[in-house]
């Protein structure tokens, strides 16, 4: 559908041009919200060790064996993904089961 005004033709059916700005800030916030992610599997590998980083317990049920990265290919581009490993246990969450093998 075309509207006439007194300066030009304007198309209203037409998408809007993508603002590119837009489009980085929120591959930014999408890149805070899984950086925020990690933190979560920071504190679930915590939680099956049954202690924090370096702590020392008679509780503990498990050590760290430092961490590896995933890529995660979103809409908004690419994330890395910092992983827990985990000496005697698999370490996975359901964003990380979704990633294909790497």
């Amino acid at each position: 559908m075309f509207v006439r005004s007194a300066c030009a033709k304007v198309h209203l059916d037409a998408e809007p041009p993508i603002d590119l700005s837009a489009l980085a800030a929120l591959a930014a916030l999408l890149r805070n919200v899984l950086n925020q992610g990690s933190a979560a599997s920071e504190a679930e590998a915590g939680r099956l060790c049954n202690a924090q980083r370096y702590e020392r317990t008679e509780a503990r049920r498990d050590t760290r064996a430092g961490h590896y990265e995933r890529e995660l290919q979103t809409k908004a581009g690419e994330v890395q993904l910092k992983v827990p490993k985990l000496r005697a246990q698999t370490f996975e969450t359901p964003i990380i089961r979704a990633l294909p093998a790497a």
